[in-house]
């Protein structure tokens, strides 16, 4: 296993297609170029790009191997800003996949493509209704449209990872209005309807129950007693404005 649980993907016939579906545009920047496969395809005589690379001697091949058409940043992604970029491309580690992608979300950056764990990518592309519909769908849709372009074999990856994987493609739109907070206590109970949901929450919302009360009063009563999980977006905008 590598550092960061990264895992080198090898199909040079998937980096093409999916790169040439992504199209970067603008100021790019790779999340782990590796053995850069996946960089071979961004780069352009046209167009130096960014790659922030963690391990050194990664770092210092991709320096040689593109030498004048990369910037290679050796640090944790953690630590690299992804706010004046445009586009983001990374097969990043699979134990990242959250934070780096909240990151994204939470960046200027206007789209991303991502290799990621099959299991979360089918969980950020699930609808209302879905049994993978969740806190993760609500919060990644409500910020980009987001699809998986291909799904992926484990074992196109070296070392061969635990589960198989896919390739997401992220756009930025204009987000709807939702309460972070609010669909993290909804979708802790989203097998519940909405009224014992929030009834369930006053940890999490900080809340007495009988503020709850209160403030499920203002509530549509076909909303209260609503799935969480069947939740439309429209209708989670209006519960979260409702309980703003």
């Amino acid at each position: 296993m590598q550092r960061h649980d990264q895992y080198f993907f090898l199909d040079r016939d998937c980096i093409k297609r999916v790169i040439k579906t992504f199209k970067p545009t603008g100021k790019v920047l790779e999340i782990g170029g590796g053995r850069g496969a996946i960089t071979q395809e961004l780069v352009s005589d046209k167009k130096k790009i960014d790659v922030v690379e963690i391990d050194r001697t990664l770092s210092f091949l991709l320096n040689q191997k593109f030498e004048g058409k990369v910037n290679v940043i050796n640090k944790d992604v953690m630590d690299v800003t992804f706010n004046g970029y445009s586009s983001i491309v990374g097969n990043i580690p699979f134990s990242l996949s959250s934070p780096i992608l909240f990151k994204f979300l939470a960046s200027d950056a206007k789209k991303a493509l991502f290799w990621l764990q099959r299991e979360f990518a089918e969980k950020m592309v699930a609808s209302p209704s879905d049994e993978n519909f969740g806190r993760l769908s609500v919060m990644v849709q409500a910020r980009s449209d987001v699809k998986i372009v291909e799904n992926v074999s484990r074992f196109a990856f070296v070392p061969v990872p635990e589960t198989d994987a896919s390739v997401v493609l992220l756009k930025k739109k204009e987000k709807f209005t939702v309460d972070a907070v609010l669909v993290n206590a909804l979708f802790q109970h989203k097998n519940q309807n909405v009224k014992n949901a929030l009834m369930h929450s006053t940890s999490t919302l900080k809340k007495t129950k009988e503020e709850l009360r209160e403030m499920l009063d203002k509530v549509p009563l076909e909303l209260r007693e609503k799935r969480v999980y069947c939740l439309t977006f429209n209708e989670i905008e209006e519960v979260s404005k409702k309980l703003a």
